[in-house]
């Protein structure tokens, strides 16, 4: 124990738990460690992102696939839409149905 001016006795500032040095080194152990634990939560989030985003492109490059299938299905039935009003597509929708011209002759061969 000190004692001041005044004569009373001081106590020494000494902490209990041991030396300022030893603190600061648990504080930095406990820093670095969270710190740690923050890198690899962010690891694990980041190849949970990675692959999502894999699984997102494959999908995509189907719908792709799709999409230009529809686009070309698109224009053959704009193409069979166009044939379909042509008079040679009405005749032959026609005669396969029996239908055929007031004036027109049927010859059937013989079945000798």
């Amino acid at each position: 124990m000190i004692r001041n001016y005044s004569g009373k006795k001081k106590r020494s500032k000494r902490r209990r738990g041991g030396s300022k040095k030893k603190n600061n080194f648990l504080n930095g152990i406990i820093v670095i460690s969270i710190m740690f634990l923050f890198v690899a939560v962010l690891l694990v989030q980041i190849q949970s992102l990675k692959k999502e985003d894999r699984e997102l492109q494959e999908q995509q490059k189907k719908y792709e696939v799709v999409l230009e299938e529809e686009k070309e299905r698109t224009e053959e039935l704009d193409e069979e839409k166009v044939r379909v009003q042509t008079k040679e597509y009405i005749e032959e929708q026609a005669r396969k149905l029996g239908f055929v011209y007031a004036d027109e002759i049927i010859l059937k061969p013989n079945a000798d």
